[in-house]
């Protein structure tokens, strides 16, 4: 038997209708028929008498039933319980502008620890890895987002670096700052400055 089965045998069960049950497992009526007449032949019996007001369980229907239950919540129990082990883990989502050199003093036992890496473009897709839970942690510049669900840490900076051409009036200044800048075109890029934690 299917193990995707269980579910529908529970939900019909739950419904008493295939057409209700077909809704909520996003699957066709027939489709779903099918199943559950696969699931009877499995059990070389019926499981489910069929009326005008619906499908109900017969008395070996129960039986299965009250079975199932402990066999899905065995099998919920079962996926946590590796996915724990699994990701026992950092996963870490990464720009590709950062180094690992920059947290090699700070944060030796981290990478003495296993990390799976995912690198992204942007920090905007790996803030939506981390909300759908694909990553737990990721590092990059979080300076735009308002998000009260997340944990931010600072772990470096940087200082932003002026590029110009040597034609460039601003070559002859000893020091440059921002009010100077003002009265020029430029354009900025900002480093990956922080690392975020879900709560």
């Amino acid at each position: 038997m299917n193990i995707d089965y269980i579910e529908d045998f529970i939900k019909v069960a739950e419904c008493q209708s295939l057409n209700q049950a077909s809704d909520l497992l996003n699957i066709s009526t027939p489709a779903l028929s099918k199943r559950i007449k696969h699931i009877e032949n499995y059990f070389e019996c019926d499981l489910f008498y069929r009326t005008s007001r619906g499908i109900f369980l017969t008395k070996n229907g129960e039986i299965v039933l009250e079975k199932l239950l402990i066999v899905r919540q065995n099998l919920k129990n079962l996926k946590s319980q590796i996915f724990e082990s699994i990701n026992s883990n950092i996963r870490l989502g990464l720009l590709p502008s950062f180094s690992l050199y920059k947290l090699e003093n700070s944060q030796k036992k981290m990478l003495n620890n296993n990390i799976e890496i995912k690198i992204e473009n942007n920090t905007q897709i790996l803030l939506e890895h981390l909300y759908n839970g694909d990553i737990d942690v990721i590092i990059g510049d979080i300076t735009s987002n308002e998000s009260q669900k997340l944990f931010y840490k600072y772990i470096y900076s940087e200082d932003y670096m002026i590029v110009y051409s040597k034609n460039s009036r601003l070559i002859d200044n000893d020091s440059i700052d921002v009010d100077t800048l003002k009265n020029y075109k430029i354009f900025v890029l900002p480093p990956p400055l922080a690392i975020l934690w879900p709560l």
